[in-house]
């Protein structure tokens, strides 16, 4: 219920226009969920590849990414897939 709740608070956003857009916010607040929902809401209004190789480059950085792990898992589930991380994490450089 929480994390419903969390991922509808920011509903009211403005869609992002680019993963530069995504990837300023998470620089801007690393620990904040919405940072990167950023993704997500540009997977659902833009190129959704470009959204899910903006998470998977955080992920390369940081395998533990929690934010970026939530958001990629949520994206990939959107279309069917679903997140190995012991296996992309490996295979994705």
């Amino acid at each position: 219920m929480l994390v419903l709740s969390l991922l509808a608070a920011g509903e009211s956003r403005a869609s992002p226009s680019s993963a530069a857009e995504c990837d300023a916010m998470v620089r801007a607040a690393p620990r904040a969920l919405a940072s990167y929902r950023c993704y997500r809401d540009l997977a659902h209004t833009g190129p959704r590849a470009e959204a899910e190789r903006g998470l998977e480059a955080i992920l390369r950085r940081d395998r533990d990414n929690p934010g970026a792990l939530f958001m990629l898992g949520l994206c990939l589930d959107e279309r069917g897939l679903s997140l190995d991380e012991d296996s992309w994490c490996a295979t994705r450089t």
